[in-house]
């Protein structure tokens, strides 16, 4: 979802003319994160990772519609407060349920999972931009992120119902 904002972001600012205006919209993202990250910093108990992921998802799909720089602006704050807490609550996640001895793998198998949502969201959100409108790659990534939260934690709750030694 980041990667794939990042190019909606100019892509909007560019059809309207606007590129003067990325490091406003991006200042406005990074405030947004800073925010999130001190008070779920502050919080007394965790988030889960995955309600975190879907709800990124969930206030960046709409994103696109924003129709003025500082619109988009305002826009992505919501999205850009869960940024920080997603990285930090799965980082929290893999260190509290791996066993030390496994720790450094999980960590670097989450470092790139992260590259590897890079590597799909970005070119994801630009062939819609293309085939769409530029504003239109902020829902599919949006989604995708929802999606993908949403069937985790289907899985993730079934795993915690069930019983060892049962499908």
């Amino acid at each position: 979802m980041l990667a794939g904002t990042d190019v909606g972001v100019v892509a909007v600012l560019r059809a309207t003319g606007d590129v003067g205006f990325t490091g406003v919209v991006f200042a406005f993202w990074g405030l947004g994160s800073i925010t999130g990250a001190l008070v779920y910093g502050a919080l007394r108990r965790t988030v889960h990772p995955l309600w975190l992921l879907l709800a990124l998802g969930l206030l960046t799909a709409p994103v696109g519609l924003a129709t003025s720089p500082w619109v988009l602006a305002l826009a992505i704050v919501p999205a850009g407060a869960l940024c920080a807490p997603v990285i930090s609550a799965t980082s929290e996640a893999v260190a509290r349920l791996v066993p030390e001895r496994a720790r450094g793998e999980a960590m670097g198998l989450q470092g790139s999972a992260l590259t590897v949502g890079s590597a799909v969201g970005a070119p994801g959100a630009g062939f819609v931009i293309d085939a769409v409108a530029p504003g239109a790659g902020f829902a599919p990534v949006g989604v995708a992120g929802a999606v993908i939260a949403g069937i985790l934690r289907g899985r993730a709750t079934a795993a915690e119902h069930s019983t060892p030694g049962t499908p």
